[in-house]
């Protein structure tokens, strides 16, 4: 990690002092890795609020002194309140609501719409599973997409009278046909589909509220805007509810099923009558406290829970028995009744094999017109490309991190892969221009997982934020081999907010032919009998995923517990091969997409930023040093890359450079934020390169924090709004609307009767 060469083009004299320098750290780690097991107990607390206990240097401890003076001046200078991410604590304040109007209203007086807050849903759930005494197996919860996923873009259809949206609104054919030329076979310009296919107008004569259509299918590619307005509207007019609700706790997790009809917290459900009783002895709800009463109240499951420092996978772990798989379904649904979820998982199986390696595609991404960004978003809850990097790491941070603490406590072996497990070797964080998070599992963890758990709304711990995000496992679980293509992937774990997903691939035997790299290790009994490819595999231990990864046991296995953006996980071992194999060089490159990452502060930094830092040094200091007290020019950028010989200083700075470069608010908070983690992972990677134990640091461990800001709270605070004054906005659009939309309802009713 110290020692990575950056390519680029170097001085002759760069280059030595680069080579020379890597060589310095070769031997030094090597000298510490060959210390005894640190006594962890003995030495200096790094910090006070992480305890993790000694892995700080002299030097170390000196920088972070200068560090934390520097962050003291910064909140004592901070008017603006630029710093309110660095704590990321969910407390009382950040979540007490007052209780809307129409809650326990009569209906004519409860609003059509309401404003979307994930803490009010969360609020009034807690609420009636502290008020129903009954064991929670034996309790189904109400559910309606509209209460968990923010709708707000169909307002527009339930608050004017003249131009509402229907099925022709999602017809692209047209547009794409006037738009672009008929030679032209980019995809990114072709992929409209026909309305039927995925359309229908209706009118419900049950409400004047509802939408006069119904879209039950993916539309193929559109205009982004029309992309939005499709998935938000399959959601409200045909998704299915899903099977459960899992919601995360510190110490394991709550699992309830869910109704299949669909009535939300407005239509008076039973979850609506609960916060209504609460709503007469309390004015306010505060979403925290209810949740710490829940857990007062009832004991969560956490027999399941993944402890181990380290965990072995067996060759058994990755074949796949199709007819075993079968009967053991069979024997539940004989001896007792299939859950809703095993139900679910059977009829896949089913439809798996009839429909075998000519499968559609299950998967469908948010297919736009000129970029290609919006095949890293699920259509169904596709909310706008983030162009910016604003939102979109606070989201993939949240995610992976429910990722991780769902998989673990309800007992599921899985491990983080690829591009996400070459960013873990950096600095035990995923990488900042990252879209979506890659993690891997045996075949017979992932048939569990489907099996209990597909169809999940999984809730993030409500004491870290307010994620929800939704497990979708595709359909066609027995195909093993590339097939068609259409299903590389074997599950999601989707964030409802954004259409962001993890892509979780599952492991197996199959009948694939093995890697090049692989082949001379095929017995030469098995070649003279021209044994069939999946007994090879089989017999060499060698797995796949559906896009010709391969994979051996003893790469992978055993897993060893690390930390992944601040939460438990697990890696193989043996990454330092793996990583080797899929990224050759690339390992060791310390330069991508304009970022750069500084080994002495152990985090990635913008070009953008770099630049004028190491080209204008007096003016970068002057500027931060006097900011808030004489008006200075910020440094300006100057066009062109870093070069070589920038790269190098780059990696060679003085305590006082890193300082200065501290002084930008964006570096600033990303080193305070991460530093204990990431140091524990430099040391963590010297002793595991070197095959030595991490068990004694990784115990001392204590549950993280979120580093990044909760993405709901994040945007409250950019569009300065608080729950109740949406509340009181839409009180205002539904009193100056309803009058008006019945008129016309009435008059279409009038209309169709002639």
């Amino acid at each position: 990690m110290m020692f990575m060469v950056v390519k680029r083009k170097y001085t002759r004299m760069g280059l030595t002092a680069f080579v020379f320098l890597n060589l310095f750290y070769y031997f030094l780690w090597t000298f510490l890795l060959n210390l005894p097991q640190l006594e962890l107990d003995n030495l200096d607390s790094l910090s006070a609020s992480l305890k993790l206990s000694g892995l700080e240097l002299e030097s170390s401890k000196r920088f972070n002194k200068l560090a934390n003076e520097l962050m003291k001046r910064k909140l004592r200078e901070d008017p603006e309140d630029v710093f309110y991410a660095f704590d990321t604590t969910i407390t009382a304040d950040k979540t007490e609501l007052k209780i809307p109007n129409y809650i326990g209203a009569p209906e004519e007086e409860r609003l059509a719409r309401a404003p979307f807050d994930p803490r009010f849903t969360l609020a009034a759930y807690y609420q009636y599973l502290i008020e129903d005494t009954r064991p929670l197996k034996k309790i189904a919860l109400p559910f309606h997409w509209s209460d968990w996923v923010d709708l707000h873009q169909l307002n527009s259809q339930y608050y004017k009278s003249k131009g509402r949206i229907s099925c022709k609104d999602f017809d692209h054919r047209q547009y794409e046909n006037e738009t672009y030329s008929h030679d032209d076979d980019d995809e990114l310009h072709r992929g409209a589909a026909d309305l039927k296919d995925f359309c229908r107008d209706t009118l419900d004569k049950n409400s004047a509220f509802e939408m006069r259509m119904e879209l039950f299918a993916h539309g193929g590619r559109m205009l982004p805007e029309n992309a939005i307005l499709a998935g938000k509207a399959y959601l409200y007019t045909s998704a299915p509810n899903p099977i459960s609700i899992l919601f995360l706790t510190k110490e394991g997790f709550y699992h309830i099923p869910l109704l299949s009809t669909r009535k939300s917290i407005l239509q008076g459900n039973a979850v609506a009558a609960s916060l209504a009783a609460y709503k007469n002895t309390h004015e306010l709800v505060n979403t925290l406290d209810l949740f710490l009463q829940l857990k007062k109240i009832r004991p969560v499951q956490n027999e399941y829970v993944v402890e181990a420092y380290e965990v072995s996978l067996s060759h058994e772990d990755f074949v796949l028995d199709i007819e075993k798989l079968q009967d053991d379904l069979e024997n539940t649904q004989r001896q007792k009744n299939l859950t809703m979820h095993e139900y679910s998982f059977q009829r896949s199986i089913e439809e798996s094999l009839a429909k075998g390696k000519e499968a559609p595609k299950y998967f469908s991404e948010a297919k736009v017109y000129d970029s290609p960004i919006g095949d890293h978003y699920d259509w169904r809850f596709f909310n706008g490309i983030a162009y910016h990097n604003d939102e979109k790491p606070l989201i993939l941070h949240r995610m992976t991190r429910s990722w991780l603490s769902f998989t673990r406590k309800v007992g599921l072996k899985t491990w983080v892969a690829h591009g996400s497990l070459l960013a873990w070797q950096f600095n035990g964080m995923g990488f900042p221009w990252d879209d979506d998070v890659d993690v891997q599992m045996p075949i017979q963890e992932f048939l569990s997982m489907c099996r209990h758990f597909n169809q999940t709304m999984v809730v993030e711990d409500t004491e870290d934020g307010f994620g929800r995000y939704f497990l979708d496992c595709a359909t066609y679980v027995t195909q093993r081999a590339h097939g068609n293509g259409n299903n590389n992937i074997d599950a999601r774990f989707i964030d409802v907010d954004s259409g962001f997903y993890i892509d979780i691939t599952a492991l197996a035997v199959s009948e694939e032919r093995i890697d090049a790299r692989f082949k001379d290790k095929i017995p030469q009994s098995l070649i003279d009998r021209e044994a069939l490819t999946e007994e090879i595999n089989k017999s060499l231990r060698l797995y796949n995923c559906r896009n010709y990864h391969f994979v051996s046991l003893e790469e992978i296995s055993p897993l060893v517990r690390t930390v992944f953006d601040g939460e438990w996980a697990y890696v193989p071992l043996n990454y330092p091969v793996l990583l080797g194999n899929e990224y050759g060089d690339g390992i060791f490159r310390r330069s991508h997409q304009g970022k750069h990452f500084v080994g002495q502060l152990r985090i990635w930094i913008k070009e953008e930023i770099l630049i004028p830092f190491l080209r204008h040094p007096k003016q970068w200091r002057e500027y931060y040093e006097n900011r808030g007290r004489v008006p200075l020019e910020k440094p300006k950028q100057i066009d062109g890359e870093l070069t070589g010989e920038e790269l190098f200083r780059l990696q060679n700075l003085s305590e006082d450079e890193l300082l200065r470069l501290l002084q930008h608010d964006e570096v600033f908070l990303r080193y305070q934020k991460t530093r204990d983690t990431t140091l524990f992972h430099e040391f963590e990677s010297m002793r595991l390169l070197h095959k030595k134990s991490t068990a004694a640091m990784v115990k001392q461990v204590p549950d993280l924090p979120p580093f990044r800001y909760d993405p709901f709270l994040f945007l409250m605070r950019q569009q300065y709004l608080t729950f109740e004054t949406k509340e009181a906005r839409y009180e205002e659009l539904f009193e100056a609307s309803k009058d008006e939309i019945m008129v016309n309802w009435l008059k279409s009713i009038k209309s169709i009767k002639m």
